[in-house]
């Protein structure tokens, strides 16, 4: 199961890498900062370092943030194709 989602968190940042600043970059840093916390803790605990928990975190912050980047992409569209404006 962590393979796969490995890859598709890999396939997005890859498709993110060129867009600047976004959620999806910002996201996987932040998962990147829990696990490598979380990997002291556990080394401190005697269980020994793990890359694996900082990239179970990379992963997780990544691809969590994709909702909110594709909610973006759907909020500008809709402003670019509605000819009359929002109008309630």
């Amino acid at each position: 199961m962590w393979t796969l989602l490995y890859i598709g968190a890999g396939f997005v940042l890859w498709l993110y890498w060129s867009r600047g600043r976004n959620a999806v970059w910002g996201a996987a840093t932040i998962g990147a900062f829990i696990g490598l916390i979380v990997a002291v803790i556990v080394l401190i605990g005697g269980g020994g370092f793990s890359w694996s928990i900082i990239a179970k975190g990379v992963a997780i912050g990544a691809l969590s943030a994709v909702p909110g980047e594709l909610f973006a992409v759907i909020t500008r569209w809709t402003d670019r194709n509605d000819p009359h404006g929002f109008q309630e």
